[in-house]
């Protein structure tokens, strides 16, 4: 009879992973969700951004009015899932498209930048015109 120990193992760790992953998305969107109902305002935006670091993540909430003002601001910082939502009360009244006073790091800096990104009519990177060429066809040109 084969051992079943590591199959069932692997098993249980991958079923324990996606637990607590939907744990952290449920935790996100409920974050998003009271901050949205709480600033329920005309002239109020909410935008979420993200930075991927090698180790540890960063993802920036933000209520921002007319002009680019911090009204609330919200910053999760972590390389697990035990990772909590954090208020940065010395954001607010800012303008978020200028440096933010302490604390803030770089992860929390970019994440800020990439929702800012986020906000209607901000300007992202053009796409490149035409097919994206790869390969033999590529090198021809």
């Amino acid at each position: 009879m084969p051992d079943l120990g590591v199959p069932l193992f692997l098993l249980g760790a991958i079923v324990l992973m996606t637990m607590l992953s939907l744990g952290q998305h449920r935790y996100y969107a409920g974050t998003v969700r009271r901050m949205a109902a709480a600033h329920a305002q005309p002239g109020l935006v909410l935008v979420s951004g993200r930075h991927k670091g090698r180790l540890r993540g960063a993802v920036a909430v933000l209520v921002l009015d007319g002009e680019r003002r911090v009204v609330e601001a919200r910053v999760m910082e972590g390389a697990t899932v035990a990772a909590r939502f954090r208020p940065r009360p010395t954001w607010v009244g800012h303008r978020a498209d200028r440096p933010l006073p302490a604390p803030c790091s770089n992860g929390a800096r970019r994440a800020v930048e990439d929702a800012l990104r986020q906000l209607p009519g901000a300007r992202r990177a053009p796409r490149p015109a035409g097919p994206v060429l790869r390969g033999a066809a590529a090198r021809r040109r």
